[in-house]
């Protein structure tokens, strides 16, 4: 969607790209500034802990109706003989998505996972990663925003445990017209003991919480997610 945004904005802008602006330096400034005014936001802040749960999965959700069941359905089939908690941040849904938050907590009281929904105002992405983030209760964290394959809780769990992990990241994968990808990140072998890559992307992935204790999303940033493989 990105790529065809720019590909429009490229094809009806091009024209102009080539005409040097008369505009003076503060006044360039000025104007890149009132259309897209640099954010305050910083990644640095105090979560509470309360570690309760060996997993705490967090998944924001905004005008999720089509695919939250499916996303909370791959978590509830979930076999595993760990804790888990499952904080589902509605931010500011228009659509059906908090009747249906509210019927599958009614369907899923009582399983072996618990399941909590946090309702607010629209704040992006960052701003309902960040509700949840700033309440750990698992010892580990996964953010989700679509679905989990099978065994996944158990199998990176097990490994956390062994290693005791700080991060731990998985491979994920892409459909396109039915057509099932895997990505794995490799392995660097730039220096003696490299552990490889993580991607810049927060899902994917298992966290400790100490990694992340201090750490928020930076509020209205573009890719305000980068700061997973900068940080």
């Amino acid at each position: 969607m990105i790529k065809k945004i720019i590909k429009a904005v490229n094809f009806v802008f091009g024209n102009f790209v080539r005409l040097q602006s008369r505009l003076s330096f503060d006044e360039a400034r000025k104007y890149l500034q009132e259309i897209s005014p640099k954010p305050k936001g910083t990644c640095y802040t105090k979560n509470k802990l309360a570690i309760q749960y060996d997993l705490h999965i967090i998944i924001p959700a905004y005008n999720a109706e089509k695919y939250i069941k499916e996303c909370l359905k791959s978590v509830f089939i979930q076999v595993s003989e760990y804790s888990v908690l499952v904080t589902v941040v509605n931010d500011g849904s228009t659509d059906q998505t908090s009747i249906i938050l509210e019927n599958l907590k009614k369907l899923y009281k009582g399983s072996q996972i618990d399941i909590e929904i946090i309702n607010q105002d629209n704040k992006g992405y960052s701003g309902a990663r960040n509700t949840a983030l700033s309440f750990i209760r698992g010892k580990y964290i996964i953010f989700l925003d679509d679905i989990l394959p099978q065994d996944t809780i158990e199998v990176m769990l097990d490994t956390a445990y062994e290693y005791d992990a700080e991060i731990l990241q998985g491979s994920w994968y892409t459909f396109t017209n039915e057509e099932k990808k895997e990505y794995r990140v490799k392995e660097s072998g730039r220096k003696t003991g490299s552990q490889g890559y993580i991607s810049g992307y927060p899902w994917g992935k298992l966290y400790k919480y100490s990694v992340l204790e201090n750490f928020q999303f930076p509020d209205g940033y573009w890719f305000e997610d980068t700061p997973i493989s900068f940080i």
